[in-house]
């Protein structure tokens, strides 16, 4: 299991109303650390779009424990359970600043070729980031 952790301060901006988290900046949130993880591994998606592979987000899913707020410090954890074939499954974890476990998702994308938009596997290079993680 690949496992990453990051930590971001939730932006004035990213609230609403009633002074919490809207709930349209965790897609933000998950790229964040997405994007993040990847170039951990020593990968990313310029990489990836470079060699003809482009990762559309499939599914999306959110579950709301507890509100983030402005300046809140936030952990977020990256999770690959399972070797991506032809899909790829991101889990996440987002802790307040005191570990109070405030939201759950996760992110399938896809990997498909930039011409054609045809779905394909994982490209062997990045399986081979991963692959340490998973024997």
């Amino acid at each position: 299991m690949f496992e990453y952790t990051t930590k971001f301060t939730v932006r004035y901006a990213e609230t609403d109303q009633m002074g919490i988290v809207h709930h349209s900046n965790y897609a933000v949130f998950y790229e964040l650390a997405r994007v993040e993880a990847m170039s951990s591994l020593g990968s990313n998606y310029r990489a990836m779009e470079e060699s003809g592979i482009l990762m559309p987000i499939l599914n999306i899913h959110s579950v709301f424990k507890a509100p983030l707020r402005f300046d809140d410090k936030v952990t977020i954890k990256v999770l690959i359970k399972k070797m991506p074939l032809a899909k790829i499954l991101f889990e996440y974890e987002l802790y307040t600043e005191n570990g109070c476990l405030a939201h759950l998702g996760s992110t399938e994308l896809g990997f498909v070729t930039k011409d054609g938009m045809k779905p394909c596997r994982v490209p062997a290079w990045f399986a081979d980031c991963l692959r340490p993680f998973f024997d």
